[in-house]
């Protein structure tokens, strides 16, 4: 009798083993009504010069038109551009560091940004909060005191957004010591394929 007792306990525990697995690996996934988009945040310089902006995708035209009239600049460039995904009843979180173009020593400022809540609706996302923050280090040039700056801390705080997906949103307008025009925070959202 200890025999069979003994080769029935393990068989059993294999058995029980091989039915939990496969319960657990059987599931189906519970995100199924989420929907997953890209957040593109760009800084976009305005430029005094004539120039068309050439460097924007063809769906930028609205906004060039839109910041035209209200604009001081004639021109507009991408200087920066940082992308995440996220998706509905999530958040999406940016850290990096951007490098600021058109100094002879390139800066490196830190950028971070988030949207956060976020609910889908039929041709918008909404949020409850999109923050903003740059922080560009001083500028210290001891043969040219006159070329040196401060320290500057930029903080953008919005509630209760809503982003059209596909086209680009101007969130607000930074003033950067050195630039001749202001430079504009614009977010994108597209929806991703799965």
């Amino acid at each position: 009798m200890k025999i069979r007792t003994s080769l029935f306990r393990p068989l059993a525990v294999c058995v029980a083993a091989i039915l939990i697995s496969a319960a657990a690996f059987a599931q189906e996934p519970t995100d199924r009504g989420r929907q997953s988009f890209d957040f593109v945040l760009t800084l976009v310089e305005g430029s005094s010069a004539s120039s068309a902006g050439s460097d924007f995708p063809a769906d930028w035209k609205t906004i060039e038109k839109t910041l035209r009239p209200i604009s001081p600049a004639k021109a507009f460039r991408p200087i920066g551009t940082f992308q995440a995904r996220g998706g509905t009843d999530g958040s999406v979180y940016y850290e990096g560091i951007w490098i600021e173009r058109g100094t002879q020593i390139g800066r490196f400022a830190k950028v971070q940004w988030n949207v956060a809540s976020i609910a889908a609706q039929e041709s918008y996302i909404t949020s409850k909060i999109v923050n903003f923050s740059l922080q560009i280090p001083a500028v210290i040039n001891v043969q040219q005191p006159e070329k040196s700056r401060d320290d500057q801390t930029f903080k953008l705080f919005l509630n209760g957004v809503g982003l059209p997906v596909g086209v680009p949103t101007v969130l607000g307008t930074l003033n950067i010591d050195g630039g001749a025009a202001p430079v504009y925070i614009v977010l994108t959202v597209r929806t991703t394929q799965r």
